[in-house]
């Protein structure tokens, strides 16, 4: 279950889960405190849920950052033929 996430993934489930953890935590640190907190013992499916949960939004923002770093490579890309344009025209 937790071995598709990220650090970052493992960061938001731990605080979701009101774990207190060092900023230089380890992956297998996190991984520890998450299988061994009460929420995991007592509800895993609960977990499991906050894990999908983690995992699906982090892909969601993941995809919204890439669709807009290719409309603004797209903007940068128009605004060069336009300029490339201009020192056409002056140059006639």
């Amino acid at each position: 279950m937790l071995k598709n996430c990220s650090k970052a993934d493992l960061k938001v489930i731990a605080t979701e889960l009101g774990l207190a953890f060092d900023k230089k935590v380890t992956i297998v640190q996190l991984l520890d405190l998450i299988q061994k907190s009460n929420y995991y013992k007592k509800d895993i499916e609960f977990v499991e849920r906050l894990v999908n949960s983690t995992i699906e939004e982090r892909k969601h923002l993941e995809e919204i950052a890439l669709e807009k770093a290719k409309a603004e490579q797209g903007q940068m890309n128009l605004e060069q033929i336009k300029l490339e344009r201009v020192k056409a025209e002056l140059e006639l």
